[in-house]
C-alpha cells in the first residue's frame, strides 16, 4: 500500500462525467482498471503559478465529484481542501440549479463548472434551498486533459490523489537527477515502492513536462508542445504511452 494510496482520493469533475458506466466486476475481469492522478506541482525553484499563467490553455478545478440522482446532481465525494470543501459543500447533497438556473444532471453541471474561468465565481442551490457561492480553484490544464481522457476509456475508473504537502518535496525530488534535469528514462522506476502501477505522477518544469506511471514508464515532453490547441490532440497519445503497459497486464492478470 503506497503512501497515497491511506490519502483521500476524490473523482475530478471529467471523471465524474464516467459515472455509472463501469460493469461490474467478475471474476477474471480486469474491470476497473484503476488511475489516480497525482499533482506534484512544479520544482521548489520554480513558481508553478507564474507557470500557469503563461500558458494559452487554462483549466478550473472544483474538486467534487457528482452523479445524476432523482433529487438533482448527488454529490459523491469532496477534495479535502479545495474549492468545493472550502465553499462547505458535503458528500450527500444535491445541486438543483446553479445561478437560478436549474440542472437536473451531471452533464449540466460539468458544463457549468467548464464553461466557468478559474477564479470564477457560481452560486449553487442545494435541494433544500439552502444557496452557496464556490469560486473555483486552478488545476494545471495537461493533467485536467489527461484525466477527461481517461474517464472515457472502458472500465476505468479515475480519480485525483490529495497528496499530503510534507510528502510532495521527497516524491517530487525523485524525478530529478543531481544536476536538476528531470529523469527522463528512469524516474517512473524511481517510484516503485512507493506508488501503485495504476498512479501517474506529473510535475510542470519551465521548459518540460514529466509524467511518470510507476513500474512502467515515463514520458517527457516539451511544455509548449502541449498547450492551446495541441493539447486536445497530444493527449490521447500520450495518455496510451503512460497506460498501455499497464493495461495490458491488468488484462492478463486481472
Amino acid at each position: 500500500m503506497s503512501v497515497f494510496r491511506t490519502l483521500s482520493h476524490t473523482l475530478l469533475v471529467a471523471a465524474a462525467l464516467a459515472l455509472g458506466v463501469t460493469s461490474p466486476a467478475v471474476a477474471g475481469d480486469p474491470c476497473p482498471i484503476e488511475f489516480t492522478f497525482h499533482d506534484l506541482g512544479a520544482p521548489p525553484w520554480l513558481d508553478r503559478a507564474a507557470l500557469l499563467d503563461g500558458l494559452t490553455s487554462k483549466d478550473s478545478w472544483v474538486g467534487i465529484s457528482f452523479s445524476t440522482r432523482d433529487a438533482g446532481v448527488r454529490i459523491d465525494a469532496v477534495s479535502a481542501g479545495g474549492p468545493a470543501d472550502r465553499a462547505g459543500l458535503k458528500v450527500g447533497q444535491h445541486i438543483t440549479a446553479v445561478d437560478g438556473q436549474k440542472v437536473a444532471t451531471h452533464e449540466a453541471l460539468g458544463e457549468r463548472f467548464r464553461s466557468t474561468a478559474p477564479g470564477g465565481s457560481l452560486n449553487l442551490t442545494r435541494a433544500d434551498g439552502s444557496a452557496v457561492k464556490l469560486t473555483l480553484g486552478r488545476q494545471d490544464p495537461v493533467l485536467g486533459a489527461l484525466i477527461d481522457h481517461a474517464a472515457k476509456q472502458e472500465c476505468s475508473r479515475v480519480r485525483r490523489g490529495d497528496v499530503d504537502p510534507k510528502q510532495v518535496e521527497a516524491l517530487r525530488a525523485k524525478v530529478f537527477h543531481a544536476n536538476k534535469r528531470f529523469r527522463c528514462d528512469d524516474a517512473h522506476r524511481q517510484f516503485e515502492g512507493h506508488l501503485e502501477a495504476g498512479d501517474i505522477v506529473m510535475v510542470r518544469g519551465s521548459k518540460r513536462i514529466l509524467l511518470a506511471n510507476p513500474g512502467w514508464g515515463t514520458v517527457c515532453m516539451r511544455a509548449n508542445a502541449i498547450d492551446g490547441a495541441r493539447l486536445a490532440t497530444a493527449v490521447p497519445g500520450l495518455f496510451e504511452t503512460l497506460s498501455k503497459a499497464y493495461v495490458a497486464d491488468r488484462h492478463a492478470n486481472p
